[in-house]
């Protein structure tokens, strides 16, 4: 990880995370149907990519 947004520990920088594929929010609002990075969002296979806190462990 190589930044955290805001109220998200900073300790997580430089950390190895993994990060749960199946998202149920995006843009901050829940969804109605879960999706699958790198399915029906962008991200699965990218360097950098942007997901919520609770997505990441």
């Amino acid at each position: 990880m190589v930044a955290v947004g805001e109220q998200v520990d900073s300790d997580l920088i430089d950390a190895r995370v993994l990060v749960e594929p199946c998202m149920f929010e995006a843009g901050g609002k829940d969804l109605a149907q879960p999706w699958y990075s790198g399915l029906e969002c962008d991200g699965g296979f990218a360097e950098y990519t942007i997901v919520a806190a609770r997505h990441v462990y």
